[in-house]
């Protein structure tokens, strides 16, 4: 299972634009995945890791390399890095 190999990499999370499977198994392990939905099939064949730790966009939000990534079930917001904790806080506050 991905999400278990993610885990034992030390990874927090997972956003994607596509599809997850085995959610309870995910639920179970407490990993934190945020997908646009459910689908039964796996990506044994049809994925493969093309790049790692490199800037990613999507719907005109750039996610970069030491950026906070903030997710619920409603969505994804990337703060960017160069902003302080300070500031971020502050932001939450309001």
């Amino acid at each position: 299972m991905l999400s278990t190999a993610a885990r034992v990499r030390k990874i927090n999370g997972a956003i994607m634009d596509g599809f997850a499977k085995d959610v309870q198994q995910i639920k179970k392990i407490g990993f934190p995945v945020y997908a646009a939905g459910i689908a039964p099939l796996d990506s044994k064949v049809r994925g493969k890791v093309i790049e790692v730790d490199v800037s990613v966009e999507r719907a005109s939000v750039r996610a970069c390399l030491g950026d906070v990534i903030f997710s619920d079930a409603d969505g994804c917001v990337a703060i960017p890095k160069q902003i302080s904790l300070k500031s971020f806080l502050v932001v939450l506050k309001n």
